[in-house]
C-alpha cells in the first residue's frame, strides 16, 4: 500500500479505511503537502472531522530517489516516539502518533495546524530568538536523559548512509557535486580544504565514533531548523527517523552548526553548551561535530536554502576547519 500526493481522494480514503484509521462515516476531503520533506512521502489529509499527516518511507530518499535509504527508518521513528511518551517536556513539542503501520511502513499523525518550519533562519541570516533556543535545548536536555529499552534500534543502516554524506562524500575529491554551479568559486576552496590531511583524519575518527554501537544517549540525530517547527511561540520538534543511541555532543554539534551558518555567529556553539548545563559534555567534541557538519551542508549533496556570497562561504568553511582542529 503505497500513499502519494498526486493520489485521488477516494484512493486514499480506501487505504484508510482498510486500515481502520477513519471513523465509521468520516470522509476525506482534500489533500494537501504539509512542507518540504526531504526523506520520507508526507501527506496532509483534511476530513469532514479532522486535519492529519501521513508518513511514509520508501526505499530510496524521497527528495533524491536516486539515493537509497532503508525502508524500515519509519520503524526507528516510532520506537522515539514511544520512548518519549512520558515525558511531558517532550510530548508538549511532538505531534502525536495516532495510528502506526509496520507492514505498510505508514504512520498518522496530529497536525500540529499553522506552522512553519525554522528554515528560514537561514535566507533572514537572523539569530534564534532566545525563547525559542531556550525550548530547543531544554528539549535536548530532556531528550538525552531518556534511557529507552535495551531493544532501541541501532539505526546502523541508515547511519552507514548518513555517514557516507556527513563524513566521506564532502571531503573526497572529484565526488560528482557541481559546487561551482552551486557558487562559482566553491569548488577551489574545497579542493583547498581537502589538501588537509590532519583534518581528514580527524573526521575519519569522528565519522568512526559516529557509526559506534557503544553509545547510551538517546538522540534525534537530525536536530537542525528543517526538524523545528514554529507555531506562534512555540517549538516542535519533528522527524526522528535518524534517530539512535550515540554521544549527546552529536545533537548538541548539529544545532550549533546550523545556528552557525544562518547567523554568522560562531560563538553560538558555546553558548548552546552554557545553556545545556552539562559538565560531562566534551566542549571540543560539540565543536568539531559543529565543524564537520558546516562542510557537510556546504560542500556535500544536502544542500541548504543558505544565501550566501562565496567570500561568506569561505569565512564559514575556514571557521569550520578550525572548529574540527580546535584551533
Amino acid at each position: 500500500m503505497l500513499l502519494n500526493l498526486s493520489d485521488s481522494i477516494s484512493h486514499v480514503e480506501n487505504c484508510l479505511r482498510s486500515l481502520g484509521w477513519l471513523q465509521e462515516h468520516e470522509r476525506v476531503l482534500r489533500l494537501g503537502k504539509p512542507g518540504e520533506g526531504n526523506m520520507n512521502v508526507v501527506i496532509r489529509v483534511m476530513t469532514d472531522q479532522r486535519s492529519i499527516i501521513l508518513k511514509q518511507s520508501r526505499p530510496y530518499v524521497a527528495k533524491y530517489t536516486q539515493v537509497p535509504a532503508p525502508l524500515d527508518r519509519i520503524l526507528t521513528e516510532h520506537a522515539y516516539n514511544q520512548a518519549i511518551a512520558d515525558d511531558p517536556v517532550l510530548t508538549a513539542r511532538s505531534p502525536k502518533f495516532l495510528a502506526f503501520s509496520a507492514e505498510h511502513h505508514l504512520v498518522m499523525m496530529e497536525d500540529l495546524g499553522n506552522t512553519r518550519d525554522m528554515t528560514y533562519l537561514y535566507q533572514e541570516s537572523e539569530v534564534m530568538e532566545a525563547p525559542l533556543l531556550e525550548q530547543a535545548i531544554s528539549y535536548l536536555v530532556s531528550l538525552h536523559s531518556i534511557k529507552p529499552s535495551t531493544h532501541y534500534p541501532d539505526n546502523i543502516e541508515l547511519r552507514q548512509l548518513n555517514h557516507q554524506h556527513i563524513f566521506v562524500i564532502p571531503f573526497t575529491a572529484d565526488n560528482d557535486i557541481a559546487l561551482d554551479d552551486i557558487t562559482p568559486g566553491l569548488d577551489a576552496i574545497s579542493r583547498s580544504i581537502l589538501q588537509d590531511e590532519d583534518l581528514l583524519e580527524i573526521v575519519s575518527s569522528l565519522g568512526d565514533l559516529y557509526l559506534s554501537t557503544d553509545g547510551d544517549t538517546l538522540l534525534h540525530g537530525d536536530y537542525y531548523p528543517g526538524s523545528w517547527l514554529l507555531g506562534g511561540d512555540q517549538l516542535y520538534i519533528i522527524d526522528a527517523e535518524f534517530s539512535f543511541l550515540g554521544f549527546p555532543e552529536f545533537d548538541l554539534g548539529v544545532m550549533g552548526a546550523h545556528l552557525f551558518m544562518s547567523s554568522g555567529r560562531k560563538e553560538i556553539i558555546a553558548e548552546i553548551i552554557d545553556i545545556y548545563t552539562d559538565s560531562r559534555i566534551n566542549n571540543n567534541l560539540v565543536h568539531q561535530i559543529a565543524g564537520v557538519e558546516v562542510i557537510r551542508r556546504l560542500l556535500g549533496l544536502a544542500q541548504l536554502p543558505l544565501t550566501r556570497t562565496i567570500q561568506q562561504k569561505s569565512s564559514l568553511l575556514h571557521a569550520a576547519v578550525k572548529l574540527i582542529k580546535n584551533a
